[in-house]
């Protein structure tokens, strides 16, 4: 049957279905009307022939997909772990009476904030004014007794080159008032002493802090040394946190150390471990370490809640992409990596080794520069064709 795009030669003959009548005849036979027929049939199949195949026409028309892309980068990336921690001062100290004796005043409470040299309580110092007295006058007597043996050693020496003269009664003489000598200088350091006791029945706070427990109350008769305030000194605070054993030795190799209030985020904080307990927690199994604040904080209370955060250089090199990038293929994660050149899309699988909230970590699969789909990866397939969303166009 011959092409509708080639029409018959001029001699032939061609047969024409037209309203269900059947015509045959050459095409010399039918005038000019039939030539203009035969015309406008041939013009139709001439425009049938210049259209594309529909194949053709939807590849061409198919479209270069755009794609977000970011070259991989091996680096070595600090290791990062956060804590909870809590501001505590270094120096907490439970504070007692050095005498024993009644409680005659407690001018603190819990909260009070004091000064150094303030005082904290009071003991009742009757009983130590009386025994300085008693001491006092025991003095002056041995004072006495020591200048009436001093005269009589005086008066016996003189007696030297008299025939009256004797060595062993000069030596009781001068025994009796080395003796003397020795209860008078007994008696003034127990008047010291008695001085010393009637001080000490003032509690004086040694430094600037914050009373934190009170056990003593007006009247009480306390022992010597027993508590009676707490005091937190707050001229040197620390960070103390708890960690597991496992962690302990990141924690002495972190080269980077700071912290966060929780009531002030932004602002990190410089520090430093300073001692780690012998020995864990029995209830909870976690060891206790204490970091010194380095900078100067305003506003740093006892008692406010931080996040510790302690930071060393990691071994391993590591590329990290944003979590969309990754593609799941089977059981194994993946990425697209595009050829710059051809546009073409190559399936890598990875090895993961973190999550982030919105990033991943990748120990291996791709090389260094690769060019890393990182949206709409479940969108693509195998060799097709993608130009990289702001890359210039050819």
């Amino acid at each position: 049957m011959a092409s509708p795009c080639k029409p018959d030669d001029p001699g032939s003959h061609r047969e024409i279905q037209q309203g269900g009548i059947k015509m045959v005849g050459s095409s010399t036979a039918f005038g000019l009307w039939g030539r203009a027929a035969l015309l406008a049939v041939a013009v139709l199949g001439l425009g049938a022939c210049g259209e594309p195949k529909a194949q053709d026409k939807q590849a061409a028309t198919e479209e270069i997909k755009p794609v977000r892309a970011e070259a991989a980068s091996y680096k070595l990336l600090r290791d990062r772990q956060f804590y909870p921690a809590v501001i505590q001062p270094r120096y907490e100290t439970p504070m007692g009476f050095r005498v024993a004796g009644k409680i005659a005043e407690r001018r603190v409470d819990v909260g009070t904030v004091v000064e150094a040299g303030q005082v904290l309580a009071t003991l009742d110092p009757a009983d130590m004014k009386l025994n300085l007295k008693a001491t006092q006058a025991q003095l002056r007597s041995s004072d006495a007794d020591l200048e009436r043996t001093r005269q009589e050693l005086d008066r016996y020496n003189q007696l030297k080159t008299s025939p009256a003269y004797n060595q062993s009664v000069y030596d009781q003489r001068l025994s009796a008032y080395r003796a003397a000598e020795a209860r008078s200088a007994q008696l003034r350091e127990q008047i010291r002493l008695a001085q010393n006791q009637i001080e000490y029945t003032e509690l004086v706070a040694p430094a600037r802090g914050v009373i934190t427990a009170t056990s003593g109350e007006i009247g009480q008769v306390v022992a010597a040394g027993q508590t009676i305030v707490t005091l937190a000194r707050t001229d040197e605070l620390e960070v103390v946190t708890a960690i597991p054993e496992s962690r302990i030795k990141y924690a002495t190799e972190a080269d980077k150390v700071g912290f966060t209030l929780w009531s002030d985020p932004d602002n990190k904080i410089r520090a430093k471990l300073r001692e780690i307990s012998p020995s864990a927690d029995p209830a909870t199994r976690t060891y206790r370490l204490r970091y010194s604040i380095l900078e100067p904080v305003e506003g740093l209370q006892i008692g406010m809640s931080a996040t510790l955060q302690l930071e060393k250089l990691g071994a391993q090199r590591f590329v990290t992409l944003p979590l969309t990038a990754l593609y799941q293929d089977k059981d194994k994660q993946a990425v697209w990596v595009v050829n710059p050149q051809t546009g073409g899309l190559t399936l890598k699988r990875v090895e993961v080794v973190a999550y982030g909230q919105d990033k991943v970590r990748i120990k291996s699969g791709i090389d260094e520069g690769d060019l890393v789909v990182t949206a709409g990866v479940h969108k693509l397939d195998a060799g097709q064709k993608v130009r990289i969303y702001g890359a210039p166009q050819s």
